[in-house]
């Protein structure tokens, strides 16, 4: 058995839906997992409908970071493996663009340190 990916560190552990690894190799996959697949806009309304899939085995589960928050949801959203989550963005002011920024809850790079993701957002 080839062990070169475990002695260089380049390996990603996903171990009961935790996922470890070192951050140059963990935020490619999360960026790669997760993506903003829908964008929709109520008329005359600040609230904008975001569905964010996941193109993975592992369910996510994220912190809200941004300076937005969710019309129906929490700051802590789980995303199911091969699902979608619906969140609706309150954004305060009718913005053509902005980022959603979440904590990995599920996944370490280090001891007590959960990577990040940035989701853009752009409004049709």
């Amino acid at each position: 058995m080839d062990q070169t990916g475990i002695r260089e560190k380049t390996t990603i552990v996903w171990f009961k839906n935790l996922l470890i690894g070192r951050e140059e190799y963990i935020q490619p996959l999360i960026r790669e997992c997760l993506n903003v697949s829908t964008v929709r806009t109520r008329k005359k309304s600040t609230v904008v409908s975001v569905t964010i899939t996941n193109l993975s085995d592992a369910e996510f589960v994220l912190k809200n970071l941004s300076d937005y928050t969710f019309y129906a949801d929490a700051d802590l959203i789980t995303i199911p493996p091969h699902g979608d989550k619906l969140l609706e963005v309150k954004t305060l002011n009718r913005l053509s663009k902005f980022d959603l920024r979440f904590s990995v809850l599920n996944a370490v790079t280090a001891p007590g340190i959960h990577p990040e993701l940035t989701l853009s957002v752009t409004r049709r």
